[in-house]
């Protein structure tokens, strides 16, 4: 059964003649138009095929796709892994690289804090030994001022006692000359107080 396409050739003439076509052109153009529709018309058997047609060209299409995407899927996971695997050695080959960088740095460094050590030691030494020096310089010519000092004090007290001694005998002698002076002035005071009746 055919499906009738509706086309109004009377309108569509009219529609040709505003626009400036003459009428004979405008009607000779509208029906070969109408002609044209009509032998292009579809029977709905012709539908039914052409959606079979279709569908199976869809499935056809669709298992052609999955087959593509299964075959990318596949491709792509291998390259993945590869790509993984890749990654991973040079990962393991940069850690290996950096901790043998990090090994040498810190063996580099260790040798240059125990060269500043030993410097440093070196260099404390010398300050000791110096220090102890000026110290036992230091401590020897107190040592020469204070017995010099001491030896002066000793000089100085044993030159005072030596006056003191002196002053003391001196002291003695005019004590025990008073002493005298007194008992023969009371000896005499005793024989004039004798005499007397």
């Amino acid at each position: 059964m055919d499906m009738p396409i509706k086309f109004d050739t009377l309108a569509y003439a009219k529609k040709l003649e505003e626009a400036g076509l003459p009428q004979q052109q405008a009607e000779a153009q509208s029906l070969a138009l109408r002609d044209a529709l009509a032998e292009s018309t579809v029977t709905p058997g012709d539908l039914v095929l052409l959606k079979t047609d279709v569908v199976a060209r869809i499935e056809m299409l669709r298992s052609e796709m999955q087959a593509q995407i299964e075959k990318l899927r596949g491709d792509l996971q291998g390259q993945i892994a590869k790509l993984r695997d890749d990654l991973q050695a040079q990962i393991e080959k940069l850690h290996d690289d950096l901790q043998g960088q990090i090994e040498k740095l810190r063996s580099d460094l260790q040798g240059q804090i125990e060269k500043l050590r030993s410097d440093l030691q070196g260099q404390i030494e010398k300050v000791r030994s110096d220090l102890q020096g000026q110290i036992e310089k230091v401590r020897s010519d107190l040592q020469g001022q204070i017995e010099k000092v001491r030896s002066d004090l000793q000089g100085q007290i044993d030159e005072l006692k030596a006056h003191m001694n002196i002053r003391f005998n001196i002291l003695y002698m005019l004590t025990g000359l008073a002493l005298v002076l007194h008992g023969v002035t009371l000896g005499v005071l005793f024989k004039i107080l004798s005499r007397l009746p």
